[in-house]
């Protein structure tokens, strides 16, 4: 019994020693937690305003801002651990005396190792589109606002053009339709007479044939203007594609590539001497 109860008080001693050498740990370790954190947070800011410059995204509904904060939070966290566990693989190899189990270990290590650097990418790319977006502010809000009028003009061009295309199609279509009317007047009339009035009969098939070859040609003048409408989409298409990779040009990633609209790849030097 009383070897019982020497033992729960070693015990209980023992979890207040922990307890207390638990906080000694955080109170000597509190400049570096809180600078963890601070720059956990840091990096999450970069990486969801860069997230955001990369998806080309101004204004967002709360549903995908939630999912983007929780994409960031992922994607910063996750190498975060990977490369905890790394350190502790580390320490565990240091410690290991078996041949063999060193070989695994050093192969477990250098695949995470990898796979940390590959998933810290993502979070590196949007930090620094977020930097490359703070530095560039202005020029990147002027090139992008010249290119939204760009589409617009474009767009009301276009729909001018398709309205007096379709105002010539509706104005076709009712020609044909007249033209059928025509058509079936005439034959109606054409089975109400007699063979006695063959003259009669024979110009009323005249006109018949008449009206029915003037729709032959309005239907492919139709098929025309509804060719150049169909034009007109592509075209409008095309350059609004055009204009969304001019966008993507507005990204610090092309300065990587020399292929910036925003930095000069003949005088970016220069930029930073001036500024």
């Amino acid at each position: 019994m009383g070897k019982h109860v020497s033992s729960d008080i070693a015990g209980s001693s023992s979890d207040r020693c922990k307890y207390k050498l638990d906080i000694k740990f955080f109170a000597n370790n509190l400049y570096l937690i809180l600078a963890t954190i601070v720059l956990y947070l840091l990096n999450l800011y970069c990486s969801y305003n860069g997230l955001l410059v990369y998806e080309a995204r101004e204004e967002i509904s709360s549903s995908v801002f939630y999912f983007y904060i929780v994409l960031t939070i992922f994607i910063i966290t996750i190498p975060s651990v990977i490369f905890s566990y790394l350190l502790n693989v580390f320490s565990q190899k240091m410690n290991v005396e078996s041949k063999t189990k060193k070989v695994v270990l050093n192969i477990c290590l250098i695949f995470l190792l990898f796979l940390a650097f590959v998933a810290q990418i993502p979070s590196t790319w949007y930090s620094f589109e977020s930097l490359f977006r703070q530095s560039y502010y202005s020029q990147i809000k002027s090139r992008m606002d010249i290119i939204e009028n760009q589409i617009l003009e474009k767009k009301a061009l276009i729909k001018d053009k398709k309205n007096n295309l379709s105002l010539i199609k509706d104005n076709l279509m009712d020609k044909i339709k007249n033209n059928n009317l025509r058509i079936e007047k005439a034959k109606n009339r054409h089975l109400e007479l007699d063979f006695t009035f063959f003259t009669m009969k024979k110009d009323l098939q005249k006109e018949i044939n008449n009206a029915i070859e003037e729709n032959k040609a309005l239907l492919l003048e139709l098929e025309e203007y509804e060719d150049k409408i169909a034009e007109l989409d592509n075209k409008l298409a095309s350059f609004i594609a055009a204009k969304n990779i001019e966008k993507t040009k507005t990204q610090g990633i092309n300065v990587l590539f020399k292929d910036s609209s925003i930095v000069d790849k003949e005088n970016y030097i220069e930029y930073y001497r001036k500024n």
